[in-house]
């Protein structure tokens, strides 16, 4: 009995890349992380999948004012661990602070890019506290790696190593920030990054 020749019966469950191999044999290679590219190990040896530690991705993301005024306590992560021996080294920030037209935050604080957590170690100021209560004019603020908020280019290893990069609350802040009953102010910012291997 034939087999109908349609889409159903033929349908793929995952796709792998298959590579030739000695004595015309052929090897699959093993299914890797997302985000990571096929390279060559040069020749004579299969290519593997490797971290693209190359290129530079770049994040828009949105803070909302809910958003806002939980960071101490709930901390967003923002770019994942990336595994073993690897570290996320920021290479730019530029965000805007976007005010509704009702009320300003109160209880301000600095708003950070931070290693593990809250109270981990600082990255880079992503946004200054002190703008948040004292404008209600929409301003923006960036930096790509020098004045007083660059990002902190000494860290100890230990505390960095395969951890993820959070938006958080400065480590010296004793409590959320507040205000903004509307919940209509916003920050939108972009974060640009490097990962580099330590091993």
């Amino acid at each position: 009995m034939a087999i109908p020749n349609n889409s159903l019966n033929y349908q793929p469950i995952r796709y792998e890349v298959v590579v030739g191999a000695a004595n015309n044999g052929i090897t699959s290679l093993s299914n890797s992380t997302a985000g990571y590219v096929l390279t060559s190990n040069g020749a004579g040896v299969n290519p593997s999948f490797q971290l693209n530690t190359a290129a530079f991705p770049i994040l828009k993301t949105t803070l909302l004012s809910t958003d806002i005024k939980s960071l101490r306590a709930s901390p967003i992560v923002l770019v994942s661990a990336q595994g073993a021996n690897t570290i996320i080294i920021p290479v730019s920030v530029a965000s805007q602070y976007y005010y509704g037209g009702s009320n300003v935050f109160t209880n301000v604080n600095d708003i950070v890019l931070a290693y593990t957590g809250f109270g981990g170690q600082e990255v880079c100021r992503l946004i200054n506290g002190g703008t948040l209560g004292a404008s209600s004019n929409s301003f923006s603020y960036g930096f790509a790696g020098e004045g007083t908020a660059a990002p902190n280019i000494q860290q100890t290893p230990g505390l960095v190593d395969n951890q993820p990069i959070v938006i958080t609350l400065k480590s010296s802040a004793g409590s959320e920030i507040t205000g903004n009953a509307a919940n209509d102010n916003k920050i939108i910012f972009s974060f640009s990054y490097l990962v580099y291997q330590t091993a």
